[in-house]
């Protein structure tokens, strides 16, 4: 498979993604490695401790007891799993399911699933915390924004020496002005409104937006438009992208995923870098390597 991770944005990102048969997007800086969605456990996601699971929909969970299974494998501590509300009963019982398939013998143990919900704070190591954050698909779905707290010694404090610090720590004192800043969005899978209405401004400023373009041309004359099926199906077309390029200028970087597989990685490559306009072709990525995966 030779290397599967792409730097952007300050982030190593490693992008499994194809529409409708897996999706699974790991995100790793500064000592922290997440998942976002787990349709399929890739081996840059076992060292995960933290997934986060976009909707209900096969190709974005169904391999979530699956990572469970190989960290439990590698003696890893339990990953948390972080399941939008509504689905967390059924996921349980999934997990039963398997549980009950192994006779007792697997090496599983009780999954730490923890429901979330939009608007809710998830505190991760490093300064870090995710926010979930409500999509447009076709049924209930999540999206996730990844901040993270920058702390710099407030003025006053500069030149002081270290133990003292500590001692005015100890002592409640605030010793640092803190910057929260948005660094990445994962979309899951939505249709482009939510970027016309976006549940999180901030989402429209960070430093890596990770999201689907499903279908990105007009397909074959005689069939269906893409257009029209992306968003009768929830997803998002690559001429949303084009014709509203100026509500991504805050953005630094972008990462295309869950391209149909009716295309070939050559055909996303050329179709994609010939039709965007230069403000967006400066700063889109292309997230394609899944697509090596070869139909039976």
């Amino acid at each position: 498979m030779g290397d599967r991770w792409m730097h952007i944005g300050g982030y190593d990102v490693c992008p499994w993604s194809i529409s409708g048969v897996e999706t699974c997007v790991v995100v790793k800086a500064d000592g922290i490695r997440i998942a976002f969605d787990m349709g399929y456990s890739l081996q840059e996601s076992v060292g995960c401790d933290h997934v986060f699971i976009s909707h209900g929909h096969m190709d974005h969970i169904s391999g979530v007891v699956q990572h469970a299974a190989k960290r439990a494998l590698c003696k890893m501590r339990a990953a948390s799993y972080y399941i939008p509300d509504h689905l967390v009963e059924t996921v349980r019982t999934v997990e039963e399911g398997f549980l009950k398939m192994a006779e007792k013998t697997s090496i599983i143990e009780k999954m730490n699933i923890i429901p979330v919900i939009s608007g809710q704070q998830v505190d991760l190591p490093r300064g870090y915390y995710v926010e979930p954050f409500l999509t447009v698909h076709c049924v209930k779905s999540n999206g996730y924004l990844l901040y993270k707290k920058y702390y710099t010694l407030k003025e006053e404090y500069q030149g002081v020496e270290g133990r003292e610090l500590s001692a005015m720590k100890r002592n409640g004192i605030e010793i640092h002005d803190i910057t929260t800043v948005p660094e990445v969005a994962y979309m899951g899978d939505t249709k482009f409104d939510v970027f016309h209405n976006p549940p999180i401004e901030d989402i429209l400023k960070v430093k890596l937006l990770i999201t689907e373009t499903t279908y990105i041309d007009t397909g074959h004359p005689g069939r269906m438009d893409l257009e029209k099926l992306a968003k009768e199906r929830g997803h998002s077309h690559l001429f949303d992208f084009i014709t509203n390029e100026h509500l991504f200028c805050y953005v630094e970087s972008i990462l295309f995923i869950h391209f149909s597989q009716k295309y070939s990685r050559e055909y996303i490559e050329s179709y994609i870098l010939t039709n965007l306009p230069k403000t967006l072709k400066d700063k889109v990525h292309l997230g394609i390597l899944a697509l090596d995966y070869k139909k039976p």
